[in-house]
This record gives structure tokens, C-alpha cells and sequence, in this order.
């Protein structure tokens, strides 16, 4: 069984995540055994949830795997080093378990959305982005309901996804409110919208 250590990085935008996760394969770094990001909105959405006090903007997790504790410390170093030079606002090894857990928690709340805005309906897409179009593939999904005057402009989207998998997932949450018309409506233009990016 192979020895993990995780570590984290801060970013202002997803974009940088993005950077990042390109030049990991450029510089032929050992690859993570897990990887997961979370966009801006999505992150604000879990440090709520939590009560948390990181750093605003997104955020990259990593679990750096070795044969011995010794090489995967030194792997996750090289994934530490790698995220400050790409912009991180603060990139560390999580060894304290308390912090380790609340930074996956919000990996995994990156699904939940802001109930207190009544936002319960959602519809997820995911995009797969070769990797020289991954940042920008990034950038076009965190931003892709702005200036929208279509319903698809009328939802709230979060970013997350997978680092060094490519897998990006954009989640469109809704009024629960809204008409089943008015929801079917939105579910149609967004099917569309998956299919364009494909």
C-alpha cells in the first residue's frame, strides 16, 4: 500500500489552478494519486458552511503518493513548490488533521449551494478539456453565466473538479421555486450548452 501525504494550495482564480496543472505535466512531476479543485463561488459556498477563515478565491487539493512516507513528503513538496510558483496565494503540506479535514469538506460540500437563497434545483455538466485548453476551459466555465440573458443566466454556477484528470464539473443551481416549465426549460438550454462545449 503506498504511503500519502496531502497538501494545498490557494489561488485567486481557477484559471491559475489550471496554469498549474499543465505545467505539472510539462516539468513530468509526480503525478498525485487524487487531485481535486474548487472554483471561487463553490469555495465561498463550503467556508461558509463550515465557518471557515482560508484564504478567498479557489483552491487545489493534492494527495501525493511514495513507496515510504519519505517520498511521498517529497513528492507533495514538489506539488507545494509547484502551485506558489504558479501564483499561490499560500501552498503548504497538510499535517495538521483537523485542517486536512475541513479542506477536503469543502471539496466535498462543492456540491451543497447557498439554501439560505432558496437555490435547490441544479443540473451538472461535465467538461473534459484537452490539456493545452484546460485554464482557459476553466476561466470560460467560472464566468459562463455572466452577462447571459438567457435562463442559463438566471442560475448560479459552481466550479470544482479533478486536478490532472481534466475532469471539470459545472453545477447550475436554481430556484426550487421556479415552475417545472421554467426548470425544464433551463434543463434543455443547459443540455444544449454541454453539448456545444463538447
Amino acid at each position: 500500500m503506498p504511503e500519502t501525504v496531502d497538501a494545498v494550495g490557494f489561488f485567486k482564480t481557477v484559471e491559475q489552478i489550471g496554469d498549474a496543472v499543465g505545467l505539472m505535466y510539462k516539468k513530468k512531476l509526480p503525478l498525485p494519486l487524487d487531485g481535486e479543485f474548487v472554483g471561487e463561488k463553490a469555495c465561498k459556498v463550503g467556508y461558509d458552511a463550515y465557518g471557515l477563515n482560508f484564504p478567498e478565491g479557489a483552491m487545489a487539493i493534492t494527495r501525493s503518493m511514495g513507496r515510504t512516507k519519505e517520498e511521498a513528503l517529497m513528492n507533495a513538496k514538489q506539488i507545494v513548490d509547484l502551485f506558489k510558483s504558479s501564483g499561490a496565494t499560500e501552498s503548504f503540506i497538510l499535517e495538521d488533521e483537523k485542517i486536512k479535514e475541513q479542506v477536503w469538506g469543502v471539496r466535498a460540500n462543492a456540491m451543497r449551494w447557498g439554501e439560505e437563497k432558496g437555490l435547490k434545483g441544479y443540473l451538472a455538466i461535465e467538461v473534459n478539456p484537452a490539456l493545452p485548453l484546460l485554464a482557459k476551459a476553466m476561466a470560460e466555465l467560472n464566468h459562463i453565466t455572466e452577462g447571459r440573458t438567457d435562463l442559463i443566466g438566471q442560475t448560479e454556477s459552481y466550479l470544482y473538479g479533478h486536478v490532472g484528470s481534466d475532469s471539470l464539473h459545472c453545477l447550475f443551481a436554481f430556484p426550487y421555486t421556479w415552475p417545472t416549465e421554467k426548470m425544464k426549460q433551463v434543463v434543455d438550454e443547459i443540455w444544449d450548452l454541454e453539448k456545444e462545449k463538447k
